[in-house]
């Protein structure tokens, strides 16, 4: 919705009221291309190597349930509602391209709970042992 004040400035300034308008359907073609374009990323890492997505998950399972064991009542968004931060991240995803990339290197700069570091930290550790 388009504010009074914004009206105003726009009857004051056309080249103004044409920038937003511009920017407006420029919001409007992305949101549309972005829903047309809209893929699972299950769907997307499956099709992208099916045999390193099976084992994915397979971590993926086993680590849940794992850490769920082990942070229990810590106080992070997986337990608790009112908390917005430090919950499982997108594990899954980093483990997956970890394993598929290979890095020799990894650099995280920050960390919560540790999901995601521990989700980095196995798929390298995986690729050196073999």
């Amino acid at each position: 919705m388009i504010s009074a004040s914004k009206v105003a400035k726009g009857l004051c300034n056309p080249k103004l009221a044409l920038k937003h308008l511009h920017g407006i359907i420029q919001q409007r073609r992305m949101k549309r291309w972005c829903s047309f374009h809209d893929v699972k990323i299950s769907t997307f890492l499956q099709e992208k190597n099916p045999g390193l997505w099976n084992e994915t998950v397979d971590y993926s399972t086993s680590l849940e349930k794992s850490l769920y064991a082990q942070f229990e009542g810590v106080p992070t968004s997986d337990f608790h509602d009112d908390i917005s931060g430090g919950g499982a991240a997108a594990f899954e995803l980093l483990y997956f391209l970890t394993r598929f990339r290979s890095p020799k290197v990894a650099v995280e700069t920050g960390v919560a709970a540790g999901w995601s570091s521990r989700a980095i930290l196995d798929a390298m550790k995986k690729k050196w042992r073999r």
